[in-house]
């Protein structure tokens, strides 16, 4: 068992095809976890990129659209990652 399996983890700013967003969220699927995956609405190619990449690997992966200034709050985050 892996020691996030079974975990959910929101990662924001995992636009870019480089950074540290992306290597998270990577690292965090890795270990098992369930990312959501978030950011600026005019980088989501970027962050679909980085959704398959994961996918690719072996681990689950998802976007959530658009990022915390869109209003939306932690708990509605959480609702969508754990779907």
């Amino acid at each position: 068992m892996k020691i996030l399996e079974g975990k959910v983890a929101i990662v924001t700013g995992a636009t870019k095809a480089k950074g540290l967003g992306k290597a998270i969220a990577i690292q965090l699927a890795a270990q098992g976890a369930k990312v959501a995956l978030t950011g600026r609405q005019s980088s989501k190619e970027g962050v679909e990129k980085n959704v398959a990449q994961i996918k690719a690997d072996g681990g689950e992966a998802m976007v959530v659209d658009g990022g915390f200034t869109a209003g939306m709050s932690m708990t509605a985050y959480n609702t969508l990652a754990a779907e």
